[in-house]
């Protein structure tokens, strides 16, 4: 498995926390340099990211939405270009809870050994399943047992994210043109395709800290317009229409 975190290289303390976090777990990692948005904000790609959002997600991205979903997709393309079979990708304001290296363990042992898991794109690690899921397997340690199961309403944020190979090629075809936030558009393609899944519990928290680059772009702080907020209900429609669908077909197939 390789483990990436996305850290922007003047967050030179945000490195150094998570770096502490993750060697109590025994989690080794490599640095990804996260594509900084303020670097693209009067180029002619960033021109067509904000008129194609404004059109498709009811408001112009942000300098460090657009900043985060590119670093996603270099964090993709890297794993694979690697021979790994499986892939963490974390935001540097991810917290590992205790013992989550021990469940990510279990869950690749029994991915290897083929044990109950059906096939899956991705694990949010970050973000519990809400509703509309079906159970899949658990794991135990400490006396402590942690659920997974395919979350037909897949969790929004990227904190943690567990990929498989299949999924990354996957979600590279269907998500490499910029038109709404990363999470957005990851929620979107598994309400289509399936293949999400979740714990009750999850593996990691956040930090809870402010983008460095939102902070720096005004156009993060703005109110979302009326347009926004009504994409933003027909989503909430789809993902529960599109999720109902998706856990009955699957439940009929297993």
């Amino acid at each position: 498995m390789k483990t990436f975190v996305i850290n922007l290289e003047r967050s030179t303390e945000r490195l150094a926390n998570i770096t502490a976090s993750l060697s109590v777990e025994g989690i080794e990692f490599e640095p990804i340099a996260a594509i900084d948005g303020l670097t693209l904000s009067d180029t002619e790609q960033m021109q067509k990211i904000r008129s194609r959002s404004r059109h498709y997600f009811g408001k112009a991205l942000s300098s460090g939405e657009v900043g985060c979903y590119l670093s996603q997709i270099a964090c993709l393309e890297r794993f694979l270009s690697s021979d790994a079979n499986h892939c963490l990708i974390l935001e540097d304001d991810a917290a590992p809870t205790p013992l989550a290296s021990n469940y990510l363990k279990a869950l690749i042992e029994d991915i290897c050994a083929a044990k109950d898991l059906p096939p899956f794109y991705v694990i949010n690690l970050c973000r519990a399943h809400k509703s509309c899921f079906t159970p899949v397997t658990s794991f135990s340690a400490a006396d402590q047992t942690f659920n997974l199961a395919m979350s037909h309403k897949f969790p929004f944020q990227t904190t943690a994210m567990f990929w498989s190979r299949a999924g990354a090629k996957a979600f590279l075809q269907a998500g490499r043109e910029i038109r709404q936030p990363v999470d957005i558009e990851i929620q979107c393609w598994i309400a289509k395709s399936g293949g999400g899944m979740a714990f009750d519990i999850p593996l990691f928290g956040s930090n809870d800290q402010n983008s460095e680059i939102d902070i720096m772009d005004p156009s993060a702080r703005r109110r979302k317009p009326f347009r926004a907020r009504w994409r933003r209900l027909q989503r909430q429609v789809m993902f529960e229409m599109r999720g109902r669908i998706n856990r009955r077909r699957f439940r009929n197939h297993t």
